[in-house]
C-alpha cells in the first residue's frame, strides 16, 4: 500500500474510539506472527487519565538528551497519523509507515483467514503493532508507549513493559472504564504486573488506594511521586503547574531506566525537560493564540488555573468537544472565563453538535455567544471579535486542536512575514514561492496609500551561536567544510533554530549535537539582526560554561573536527586571519571580557 491507501485502510476499520475492542488477544497474535518485535528493546508504558502524553514526551526528550535511541508512540495525532510514531525525535516517514502498515495488514488478514481471530484487528490494535514493528527495524534501544484507553485491556499492554508509569487518574471514558473513580483506577492499575517497576503520580485518595492494593497484590513496591519532586523540574519547557506533576513522573521513570543500566545523568534529565515540546498542550502561538486539548473536567480545571495566572486581555474561547465527555462540568469551569464564547462543530463522528453545546453556553457563559459551523470559520470569527490586546484560546478536544492548529500556524507565519519587525508596510496578500529546510521566501503585495507593489521577504527562523568555555581557559571550536566558501572554516558551534524553538534551547541542542557537551550554565551575550532589507534572520549569542561530556549526535552527512584551544590563541587567530567566520569573531569578542580577557578596539582593527 502507498501512504494514502494505508491511512484510508486503517480509518476504514472504524473510528479508534467508537470501534474499540478492549482485549489483548488480537495484538498478542499479531506480535507473535511478526516474531515479537517488542522483545528487541526495553519498553516503558505510561497510563493515566491526564498527562500521560506529556509525560511520555518528557521522558522521550530526556532519553534523547542522554543519547538513547528511543521510539515514542502516542495518541491521538493532531494533523498526520505519522505524528503517533517517532524515532529518535523524528516522525516516521510516510514510506516507512505505509510499508509497515502493509505488513501488519497482511498478517491480520492471514490470521482472519485461518480463523485464529474472529474479526480484523481494530485501528488502534494494528497501529500499535505498526509502531512496535517500526521500532524494531529502526533498532531503537527503548520504546515509550502511551496507553490509549484504560490499561488492563489496551493494546500497548501487550508489549509487557518492564517499567510502568501512572499519571493523574480522573473521571473520563466512563462508557468503557466504569462510572466510578475506583473502577477507572482499577483499569489503569492492571498495567502493574509482577516484576515491573511502577512509578505512581500523586493521586486522589480513592485512586491511590486502588493502585496500592494492586501493587501489594502483585508484589511490587511502587515509587510514589511526592510533594517535593516538582522542584527538580525548574527548567521545564511546558506551561502549567500540572506539567510539573507530569515532569516528576518522567524524572522517576528516567531514574528507573538508569537503574536498569541506561546512562542518564541528572544534567541530561534537566536538559531533556528544558527541550521538550508537546503541541496542543497549553501551546502559545505568538501572543494571540493559546491551544490546549483539555477534554475532561480535570483538564479544564488545569486550563482555568493557567488562564487565571496568565496575564492576558479579553478572552475569546473557541470551544468544540466530543459528545461523550462531561460537557456540563467542562462548561461550568471554562465558559464563565470568556468575554466571547465561540462554539464550533468538529469533523468527527463523536463530536458534540451545536445544538448540544448551545444550552450549556446559555447556562454558563457570561459574555457573547457565537456559533460557527466549522472550526475554520470559528478561528476567523475569533480574530474578528478579539481586540488587539486579547487572547484566543482554542480548547475542548485534541481533535479540535488538530483541525485548527495548521490554520493558526499559517496565520501566524503570514503575520510574521508581512511585518517582520513592525517596520514594513502591511501586506494585503502573501504568497509563498519557496519553502526550504532553512528558510522560505514569500512575495507580498503591499499597498502604501495609492501605491501598490510587490516585495520578496526571506523568512529565517534565526540561529543560535555558542562559545563553549572550559574551566582551564580553553574554548571549543569546530572545523568543517563550508560549500559556499569552498574551504574549511574554524567556527564556534552554531545552528538554525527549529520552528518555534526558544533560542536558549536551540543553543543547548546544538552544543550537544555538534560537540557532545552539556552546559550547566548558558548565558546570553547578545542578540542582533544578521541581514538588512527584507530578511528576518536574527542571531542569539551564548556563553556556555560548567561543561560536562555528553554524546555527540551528528547528522548523517555532517563531518566536523572538534578543536580545543586557549582563548588567547583563538583571539590571536582573528587578527591573523585564521578565523574568518563572522559569527565566530563576534562570539569570541563578546565572550572574551566575560572570561577575563578584555579586548581593546585597537587590537582588532579589521573588526
Amino acid at each position: 500500500m502507498q501512504f494514502d491507501e494505508a491511512v484510508q485502510y486503517l480509518f476504514g476499520l472504524g473510528h479508534e474510539t467508537l470501534t474499540i475492542k478492549l482485549g489483548l488477544r488480537n495484538t498478542e497474535l499479531l506480535l507473535q506472527a511478526l516474531d515479537n518485535p517488542e522483545r528487541t528493546y526495553e519498553r516503558v508504558q505510561i497510563a493515566g487519565t491526564n498527562g500521560k502524553g506529556s509525560t511520555a514526551a518528557m521522558l522521550d526528550s530526556i532519553c534523547r538528551a542522554a543519547g538513547i535511541r528511543s521510539g515514542l508512540y502516542t495518541s491521538p495525532h493532531l494533523v498526520s497519523i505519522t505524528e503517533r510514531i517517532r524515532i529518535a525525535g523524528e516522525e516516521i516517514t510516510r514510506e516507512d509507515f505505509a510499508r509497515h502498515a502493509t505488513t501488519v495488514r497482511a498478517v491480520a488478514e492471514d490470521l482472519l483467514a485461518r480463523k485464529e481471530i474472529e474479526a480484523l484487528p481494530t485501528f488502534f490494535e494494528q497501529l500499535t503493532v505498526i509502531a512496535l514493528l517500526a521500532f524494531r527495524e529502526a533498532r531503537v534501544e527503548l520504546a515509550i508507549l502511551e496507553t490509549g484507553l484504560g490499561g488492563r485491556l489496551d493494546s500497548t499492554t501487550a508489549a509487557n513493559a518492564a517499567i510502568v508509569g501512572i499519571t493523574s487518574i480522573a473521571m473520563d471514558h466512563e462508557d468503557y472504564l466504569g462510572d466510578t473513580l475506583t473502577s477507572i483506577a482499577a483499569e489503569k492499575a492492571a498495567t502493574i504486573r509482577p516484576g515491573v517497576t511502577a512509578v505512581i503520580a500523586r493521586q486522589d485518595p480513592e485512586a491511590l488506594r486502588v493502585l496500592l492494593e494492586r501493587c501489594e497484590h502483585v508484589g511490587v513496591r511502587p515509587s510514589l511521586v511526592g510533594n517535593t519532586d516538582s522542584h527538580r523540574a525548574n527548567r521545564l519547557n511546558l506551561r502549567g503547574a500540572h506539567q510539573l506533576e507530569n515532569a516528576s513522573v518522567a524524572i522517576r521513570l528516567a531514574e528507573a531506566l538508569r537503574a536498569r543500566g541506561f546512562s542518564i545523568s541528572d544534567e541530561q534529565i534537566g536538559l531533556g525537560l528544558a527541550r521538550v515540546q508537546h503541541p496542543g498542550r497549553l501551546e502559545l502561538i505568538t501572543s494571540a493564540f493559546l491551544l490546549d486539548g483539555a477534554h475532561n473536567p480535570a483538564g479544564a480545571e488545569a486550563l482555568r488555573t493557567y488562564l487565571n495566572e496568565f496575564d492576558h486581555g479579553p478572552l475569546t474561547l473557541v470551544f468544540g468537544a466530543m459528545r461523550d465527555k462531561k460537557l456540563d462540568q467542562i462548561a461550568a469551569v471554562l465558559f464563565p472565563l470568556a468575554h466571547c464564547l465561540i462554539l464550533t462543530s468538529i469533523d468527527n463522528p463523536r463530536a458534540a453538535s451545536l445544538e448540544t453545546l448551545a444550552p450549556l453556553a446559555r447556562r454558563f457563559a457570561r459574555g457573547r455567544i457565537i456559533e460557527s459551523s466549522s472550526s475554520t470559520e470559528a478561528i476567523h470569527t475569533a480574530i474578528t471579535e478579539t481586540p488587539d490586546n486579547g487572547l484566543i484560546c482554542v480548547t475542548g478536544s485534541l481533535y479540535l486542536i488538530g483541525e485548527t492548529r495548521p490554520i493558526i500556524l499559517q496565520l501566524a507565519e503570514q503575520q510574521t512575514m508581512s511585518t517582520p519587525h513592525n517596520e514594513l508596510p502591511k501586506a494585503i496578500s502573501s504568497q509563498k514561492v519557496f519553502a526550504g529546510r532553512i528558510f522560505s521566501v514569500t512575495v507580498d503585495t503591499v499597498r502604501e496609500g495609492e501605491l501598490t507593489y510587490q516585495r520578496e521577504v526571506v523568512h529565517h527562523g534565526g540561529s543560535a551561536v555558542i562559545v563553549p568555555a572550559f574551566d582551564d581557559g580553553t574554548v571549543a571550536l569546530v572545523r568543517q567544510y563550508r560549500h559556499p566558501a569552498v574551504r574549511y572554516l574554524l567556527e564556534v558551534p552554531a545552528g538554525t533554530l527549529a520552528d518555534g524553538e526558544r533560542p536558549e534551547l536551540g543553543a543547548e541542542r546544538e552544543l550537544q549535537e555538534e560537540l557532545g557537551i552539556v552546559a550547566g550554565r548558558m548565558e546570553k551575550l547578545s542578540e542582533f539582526f544578521v541581514s538588512p532589507g527584507f530578511c528576518e534572520e536574527k542571531m542569539w549569542v551564548y556563553l556556555a560554561t560548567e561543561l560536562v561530556q555528553g554524546q555527540q549526535r551528528l547528522e548523517d552527512d555532517e563531518v566536523l573536527e572538534v578543536v580545543r584551544l586557549p582563548l588567547a590563541e583563538a583571539l590571536e587567530m582573528i587578527t591573523s586571519g585564521e578565523i574568518q567566520d563572522a559569527k565566530t569573531i563576534i562570539g569570541l569578542m563578546l565572550a572574551a571580557p566575560k572570561l577575563g580577557a578584555p579586548m581593546l578596539e585597537a587590537d582588532y582593527p579589521a573588526v
